[in-house]
């Protein structure tokens, strides 16, 4: 088995993802949650495990059979109305639409997502729940066609880790939020090296295992990037293992943009 290449992952990554939003497209309420991606092995409900009742309710059955997070961004901080939102990686929407409410009409939801499947998918919620201020761009974490300092707070939902080059998505973040900012993220972070050869598993690339980084690495990242004030909110072990899996923990992140002078 050899490492794969940026281009490979990327491929990889998009066409399961892809085949979840056509499955996630004829879901009904009983279906619950994604099975080899990021945030299940076919045993949990990504959505019970992480979001409340409450913030769910009224949201299309396809949006939440999308759901494949490890963690909740919107459990780090509060979104206000009026405020512009980026999700990056946001899939079937799910993250989007609880913003919007939170948000409201008089703010922005704008998801980014690099698998088209997911966008149509996405857009399809949005429709079916009357969402005229929540939108949804085919793009790249990496290369979005916002402008700068044109959002209040980026969202991401165990996403970043599927990127090959972090420091091109977090130095895109940063670009585009508005001074005082902040980045809110949910993801899958070492706390202990993994096997090389886990490392190099297709599977575990999809599964945004064998994408995750040792911590200190990761939070480098995000501060070489120029964000301050980083704080880890929260962490915990992702699920019961007891094999190399137990050195990844799910992690919610939170940080800021410098105010301007």
């Amino acid at each position: 088995m050899t490492l794969l290449d940026e281009t490979q992952i990327k491929e990889v990554v998009r066409e399961r993802y892809g085949a979840l939003a056509r499955e996630s497209a004829t879901a009904t309420a009983d279906d619950c949650c994604a099975t080899d991606c990021c945030g299940s092995d076919g045993e949990d409900d990504v959505v019970a495990t992480f979001y409340d009742a409450t913030s769910t309710d009224g949201l299309p059955a396809e949006a939440l059979a999308a759901s494949a997070g490890c963690g909740n961004p919107h459990a780090i901080g509060t979104l206000q109305p009026g405020e512009t939102v980026v999700d990056f990686g946001s899939g079937g929407g799910i993250d989007c639409f609880i913003a919007a409410k939170a948000v409201g009409e008089t703010g922005r939801v704008i998801g980014i997502d690099m698998t088209e499947d997911m966008i149509d998918l996405a857009r399809s919620n949005a429709s079916k729940l009357g969402l005229g201020y929540v939108e949804f761009h085919l793009a790249e974490m990496e290369d979005t066609p916002l402008d700068n300092d044109s959002t209040d707070a980026i969202i991401s939902n165990c996403v970043i880790n599927l990127v090959p080059d972090k420091d091109l998505v977090f130095a895109e973040a940063f670009r585009i939020l508005r001074p005082g900012g902040r980045l809110m993220v949910s993801d899958l972070v070492r706390v202990a090296e993994i096997p090389q050869e886990e490392a190099e598993d297709t599977d575990n690339w999809v599964s945004c295992l064998a994408g995750t980084e040792m911590k200190d690495v990761y939070l480098g990242r995000i501060r070489d990037a120029g964000f301050t004030d980083i704080q880890i909110v929260s962490d915990t072990p992702w699920k019961s293992q007891v094999d190399w899996r137990a050195g990844i923990h799910s992690m919610n992140i939170k940080a800021f943009k410098p105010a301007a002078n």
